[in-house]
């Protein structure tokens, strides 16, 4: 707090005068840049802020300006505001893409995001954005200081996102959706086959394969029901008379419904038997 009171004291003694025509002048830049500094040092974030917005709003044209940018950044990091700085980091990035230290903007932003990473079993939004934004960092800049780190970064962010995969694969196989669950471990060993999520993820095929061959001998008995109840609806219909229109009309109805879950169900059975072969083959490999 000490460096704002300072600060804060250049501008009374500056400030102060008793004709309206007195000239204020504010501190150098070099100045404002040292105490805000100095303020970061102390955990004065707020202060920090506040000074480097100070600086940027009367020096704009300070080489300190641009400068004052990425500390006010690493400000607001320092004080846990994740969302605010990856921002910050951001528009630095924007407004100085060819700045020497666009890298390092570029890093922040993935580590700020990476503060803000959930469980497995949560949204992976931000994630998906350390990852994006590392995987640019790393195309732009492959000789970065920050190559390791962005790196590690990297690795952490795809084995979230694989075990956010096996969790939801789980999840669908416990709730009795063995196709979904398949499609789940099928992105996992796509999208992240180094991870220990991908090598995990074999435990689940033996459960896979026999929910499914269940899920298949359920169909063709329901499949078997609703043909035997659509010809008997048929059946039905062929003794009506000319003057039952009414129940005619049921009927034809009923028949629809059953025709179309016959439809369905035979089109549940294929993605199932699909679903079986593609697990076997992943039980071979």
């Amino acid at each position: 707090m000490r460096s704002f009171v300072f600060t804060a004291a250049i501008f009374a003694l500056l400030f102060s005068g008793c004709s309206s025509t007195d000239v204020t002048v504010a501190p150098p830049p070099e100045e404002l840049f040292r105490d805000a500094q100095a303020a970061v040092e102390d955990g004065d974030y707020e202060d920090a802020v506040e000074l480097l917005d100070l600086l940027r709003e009367e020096y704009p044209f300070s080489p300190l300006a641009i400068d004052a940018e990425l500390l006010e950044a690493d400000s607001l990091y320092a004080d846990d505001k994740y969302n605010t700085a990856a921002k910050a980091y951001s528009n630095f990035e924007s407004f100085h893409p060819f700045h020497p230290r666009v890298d390092y903007a570029i890093f922040r932003q993935a580590l700020c995001y990476s503060e803000m990473v959930d469980s497995e079993d949560r949204d992976q939004m931000f994630t998906k954005r350390v990852a994006s934004i590392t995987d640019r960092l790393l195309e732009l800049f492959p000789n970065s200081t920050y190559k390791a780190q962005a790196t590690e970064l990297r690795a952490d962010a795809l084995n979230m996102m694989a075990e956010h995969e096996l969790y939801v694969a789980k999840f669908y196989l416990r709730t009795g959706e063995p196709i979904s669950a398949l499609g789940r471990l099928q992105t996992l060993l796509a999208l992240y086959p180094d991870t220990e999520a991908a090598a995990n993820s074999a435990e689940l095929l033996p459960d896979l394969s026999e929910n499914l061959t269940e899920l298949v001998e359920d169909l063709d008995g329901r499949i078997v029901d609703l043909k035997e109840n659509d010809v008997a609806v048929a059946g039905d219909m062929a003794k009506l008379g000319e003057d039952e229109g009414e129940e005619r009309v049921d009927l034809e109805d009923k028949s629809i419904a059953l025709k179309r879950g016959i439809s369905l169900a035979e089109e549940k059975k294929a993605r199932a038997q699909k679903a079986l072969e593609d697990v076997k083959i992943l039980e071979t490999k």
